[in-house]
């Protein structure tokens, strides 16, 4: 039996909800689904839960869990992004003295990102995004920079959100994704290109690693007390291996998004970054330990 229900709670936030639109311009909203016990969240076009089913040709139905850590990386990753992050305050006037201290809280938030609480990672996605579009062979992050600022310097919760200002300039961000049918939804195959402009498919099993330990780290940070063993228990892993998981979800967000596109070093498999027991919390140390320096 398949039980729905939209919008969101405490347990299981939607991070993206307002956010996400299909490719025709309809809202996705948030759902889930039980079967065996098991909860699986999606977010589905709206003709999906009103129209007939004759027209779940035209929407989409994704997998909440892919689509939002594409997007937390893709944020994380813009968040220290120096030149683009200096041209964004730059152009807002911002005294050169101040320059150094919102590049570090920018980098401050993507570091910490795993550690805030729902409501303040969704309330910071609100701030500085207008929309997310989900097209065939493309997800397009619409950014507002002039709203970067106000996030770096105020609590992103005190701030109204961007789609109430989107007459306002936006910057695009866009991640090559292809949609593919499975099951009853469909599941994001990330692309990246090589040198040549050839199109490189990411390590499937290090991509699937790095939203495991996210998942991970979101139970153990919104488990209500729960610990580590017995998360571990729930999730049928050892508590040593569950401790190796969750440290990547600290991974630095250039080698997540490296990992993504398909850029990491060639002796970069899952089975290396599981081994890798003493990962440091450096981003620059880790860059080393990981053959990226």
């Amino acid at each position: 039996m398949v039980n729905r229900t939209l919008g969101t709670n405490a347990r299981h936030p939607s991070l993206l909800a307002g956010l996400l639109f299909d490719e025709h311009g309809n809202r996705m909203t948030p759902t889930h689904a039980m079967k065996n016990g098991t909860r699986y969240r999606y977010y589905i076009s709206q003709p999906l839960t009103t129209g007939p089913r004759v027209t779940a040709s035209a929407g989409r139905r994704l997998p909440a869990g892919e689509i939002e850590q594409l997007v937390v990386n893709r944020i994380r990753a813009a968040l220290t992004d120096e030149a683009m992050l200096l041209d964004t305050i730059q152009a807002q006037a911002v005294a050169t003295h101040d320059h150094q201290g919102l590049l570090q809280r920018a980098r401050s938030i993507s570091r910490d990102w795993g550690t805030r609480s729902a409501p303040n990672e969704r309330a910071l996605l609100c701030a500085l995004i207008t929309r997310i579009e989900v097209c065939s062979n493309r997800v397009d992050i619409h950014l507002l920079p002039a709203r970067l600022v106000e996030v770096l310097r105020k609590d992103p919760q005190d701030l109204p959100p961007a789609s109430a200002c989107a007459e306002r300039p936006s910057r695009i961000l866009s991640i090559t994704a292809e949609l593919q049918r499975s099951g009853m939804g469909q599941k994001l195959i990330i692309e990246a290109r090589d040198a040549n402009g050839r199109k490189t498919r990411p390590d499937a099993s290090l991509v699937k690693l790095l939203i495991k330990a996210h998942h991970l780290n979101r139970k153990l940070l919104r488990g209500g007390g729960a610990t580590i063993a017995s998360i571990a228990r729930d999730e049928g892993l050892s508590g040593s291996y569950m401790t190796r998981l969750v440290r990547l979800a600290y991974l630095n967000p250039e080698i997540t998004q490296a990992i993504l596109d398909s850029r990491q070093p060639v002796d970069l498999t899952a089975a290396k970054l599981k081994r890798t027991h003493t990962l440091p919390l450096d981003w620059d140390q880790q860059k080393a330990v990981l053959g990226f320096a």
